[in-house]
């Protein structure tokens, strides 16, 4: 009860129906009740709660398996959880954060932030997570930086990370990028028959 008083209603004795289509979500069809729906919801969250609450519990023999699953929550708290976890020290906590944050598909401003920073961490499965994360995301915004990747990271499996995304995220930039990558790929490949 204390969880739905202040993280659902807001304190608030009773709720809107804005509040509570902004909780839940609208209904896609009328065959279920609200206070089924509104329960249903509400499970979802709890579960979510709860997760995270077993993430930041540093003792936890389960908290990287905790944050993956923490991804298909997408509630607020969960989606910012999941950012704060992308400046872990451990960079299997970043990376597992970043698979979340693409599940939990919610391109905000501070989850865009948050991705693009791991794009460039120090760690080659942080970097190839973030790269997956955007793919899942289909966040065309950061193509650009993916691309960058694809043709500059030093790592094989980051840079095919990088393409898969790419060839994932697709649109016009993705477009314009898969076509520059085979002319170029296409040139060195001739300068390698060229030297035997």
């Amino acid at each position: 009860m204390k969880l739905m008083e202040t993280d659902i209603f807001d304190m608030k004795s009773c709720i809107s129906r804005s509040t509570y289509d902004a909780f839940c979500g609208k209904q896609e069809s009328d065959t279920e009740c609200l206070a089924d729906h509104f329960f249903n919801c509400l499970c979802d969250y709890t579960v979510g709660y709860f997760a995270i609450r077993e993430v930041f519990n540093m003792e936890s023999s389960v908290r990287l398996q905790a944050i993956q699953n923490i991804g298909r929550f997408q509630t607020p708290s969960v989606i910012c959880s999941l950012c704060d976890l992308t400046t872990d020290e451990d960079p299997n906590i970043r990376a597992v954060a970043a698979i979340g944050l693409g599940k939990a598909g919610q391109g905000t401003k501070r989850v865009q932030d948050s991705l693009v920073r791991l794009l460039s961490d120090e760690d080659r499965l942080v970097r190839q997570s973030a790269c997956l994360a955007e793919a899942l995301m289909r966040e065309t915004k950061s193509v650009q930086k993916i691309s960058d990747i694809w043709r500059n990271d030093p790592i094989s499996q980051v840079r095919q990370a990088a393409e898969i995304a790419i060839r994932h995220i697709g649109g016009p930039e993705a477009d314009k990028a898969l076509k520059i990558n085979k002319v170029l790929s296409t040139e060195m490949d001739k300068l390698r028959v060229g030297d035997k």
